[in-house]
């Protein structure tokens, strides 16, 4: 996983503002202009879906026996990465979201920042800001090895062909020598 230059986390008290703040986030992340890649992903029982907005992922959980264990909107480009991503949309659950963005992005980080500080501000929610240094570990998404392989660094990925191609070699040559 990344590391985040920037990380901060809003605790509120009102899970029916999950969606909104989604919401109101999903126009600055879409304008960042140096993103290819828009993705909103829904964790919940039945698993990942990810979708191109967030209307697409809220109509999706809307029809879910559940409501969904966390929703992630972010930008992406080769290495950089951007967004939020928001849990609490259960009941008995504490709503939060939270801000991210790697090394080099301070300038849409404080965008974002800015915006979700305003925005819990202007519905009168009671809220608890978290920076990055003080911010609880999330328990990492269910993800599946063949996509965290697929999002290794380039060279990671280069240097595993390599072994996993060595060893191959040396299981073929041993097959071979076995069935002589």
């Amino acid at each position: 996983m990344a590391d985040y230059q920037d990380s901060t986390t809003f605790t509120f008290d009102r899970a029916a503002l999950c969606w909104p703040v989604l919401f109101q986030v999903e126009p600055l992340i879409s304008a960042f202009a140096w993103k290819l890649n828009l993705a909103a992903t829904v964790l919940s029982d039945e698993g990942a879906s990810t979708y191109p907005d967030i209307a697409s992922a809220r109509a999706t959980s809307a029809a879910l026996a559940t409501p969904p264990h966390r929703v992630e909107f972010y930008a992406s480009a080769q290495s950089m990465k951007a967004g939020v991503w928001v849990v609490g949309f259960g009941d008995s659950e504490q709503p939060a979201v939270t801000i991210y963005s790697d090394s080099g992005l301070a300038d849409d980080f404080n965008e974002l920042h800015d915006a979700v500080s305003q925005f819990l501000g202007r519905n009168g929610v009671a809220v608890t800001e978290t920076p990055a240094a003080a911010a609880p570990a999330s328990a990492p998404a269910k993800r599946g090895l063949w996509r965290w392989m697929t999002n290794q660094p380039m060279a990671v990925q280069i240097v595993g062909g390599v072994i996993a191609t060595f060893l191959a070699s040396g299981i073929a040559a041993l097959i071979a020598i076995l069935v002589r």
